[in-house]
Parts: structure tokens; C-alpha cells; sequence
């Protein structure tokens, strides 16, 4: 009989992820569940749910198809703001800072607002910065080692040397700005010191669009 009401309790809980807003909510949250509904039935019949006891033990089988869903649909937003960059002649290094970054930092954001509810901020620290320090290495030395020694042994990957100097400084004025607020709050991270950073990620994607909308480069 246990085993019953906790099938039930796991039926009803996927079902609430489906199911239509009442009439009354409001047009924003009825137009969000059309467009997410597609992604949560799919979510939701591929990936096993270790919350329901039958799923728990394939812990690993989830983590695998979240991280393969994480990749396609990263790789399909790369792809749609590539195409769109190309017809609205946006250069593909602004494209990359003021759109691609933002979309692909989301998981890092969300697991960081998890870490500094539950209190723990120095997890929540330690995940942004160890979130762009495997984009950094990972994320640049694996695709040039497959490239150029697994598809194409011997080949040679040109750089942009436009795109390199103004993401550094970008991420080096970054880095500056949290070393500079942590240190003169005595490493408490209040609501000011959040209100700030935010500020100057706005101030730092204006700077951004403002030279490139000025033609001003940097180059090796």
C-alpha cells in the first residue's frame, strides 16, 4: 500500500509539471508554460527522476543525459546566435560577450543561487569562478586537441586576434571588481556588494557595445 501512495505522489508531481495554468493566471505565466511545455515532456519522459524510488539507483544514467541535453542545447543556441549574428552583422566576438556568454553562464547562475540559499557562499563563489575556469582551459584545450590531433592530426586552428585582448580585459576587470568589493566588505558579501557587481555588469556590456558600435579594437 506504501509503495501505491508513493507511485501516485510521483504520478502527481510529473503531472503538476504538465499541467495548463488555471484561466486566471496572468498572460505571462500562460505563454511561458506554451513555451517551455515541449522541453518538460521531453525532460520528463528521457531523463530518469531520482526523486521516485524506482529511478535512484540510476543516478548516473541521469547525470549522463542531463549533462548529453546540456550540450545539444548549448550547442543549439551557439548555432542559432551564430546564424543570427551573420544576418544582422553583429561580429562574432560582441555576439559571443553580450549573448552567447550570458545564455551559457545560466546553469552557473542557477547553481550558485542554490549554494547562497542554503547559506553557503563560499560553494557559491567557488562555482562561478570554477565555472569559467573550465571554460577557460577545458573548454578551449579540448576542442583544439580533438581538432587538431584526433580529426585533422597536424592541423593548424586560426584565431581571431581581434576577439582575445577585449574578452581578457573584459575578465580581468571582472575579476578586479570581486577582489575589490569582497575585500572592502571584510569578505561579507551583502546586498549592496551584490547591487554593485550587477551594476557593473551592465556598465561592462554597455563599454562592450559602445566600442563596437565606435569601431574601437584591440589587437595583438
Amino acid at each position: 500500500e506504501g509503495a501505491t501512495v508513493d507511485s501516485l505522489a510521483e504520478d502527481d508531481e510529473d503531472a503538476s509539471l504538465l499541467a495548463r495554468p488555471p484561466a486566471s493566471a496572468p498572460g505571462l505565466t500562460r505563454a511561458m508554460w506554451c513555451i517551455t511545455l515541449p522541453f518538460a515532456v521531453l525532460f520528463t519522459y528521457t531523463v530518469p527522476n531520482v526523486r521516485r524510488a524506482r529511478w535512484r539507483r540510476w543516478f548516473v544514467l541521469t547525470f549522463v543525459l542531463v549533462c548529453a541535453w546540456l550540450g545539444a542545447l548549448v550547442y543549439a543556441m551557439v548555432w542559432c546566435a551564430d546564424r543570427l549574428a551573420l544576418v544582422l552583422g553583429i561580429p562574432g566576438d560582441l555576439m559571443g560577450l553580450a549573448f552567447t556568454g550570458i545564455c551559457a553562464s545560466l546553469p552557473c547562475l542557477f547553481g550558485s543561487l542554490v549554494c547562497a540559499r542554503q547559506g553557503a557562499g563560499g560553494m557559491a563563489i567557488a562555482n562561478a569562478i570554477a565555472s569559467n575556469t573550465t571554460c577557460i582551459l577545458l573548454g578551449f584545450g579540448l576542442p583544439f586537441f580533438l581538432q587538431t590531433a584526433v580529426i585533422a592530426p597536424g592541423s593548424v586552428m586560426p584565431i581571431d586576434g581581434e576577439s582575445i585582448p577585449l574578452s581578457v580585459i573584459v575578465l580581468l576587470t571582472a575579476v578586479g571588481i570581486f577582489l575589490a568589493g569582497a575585500v572592502v566588505c571584510c569578505m561579507r558579501l551583502r546586498r549592496g556588494v551584490g547591487f554593485v557587481y550587477i551594476v557593473a555588469f551592465v556598465l561592462l556590456l554597455a563599454a562592450i557595445l559602445v566600442m563596437n558600435s565606435l569601431g574601437v579594437s584591440f589587437t595583438f
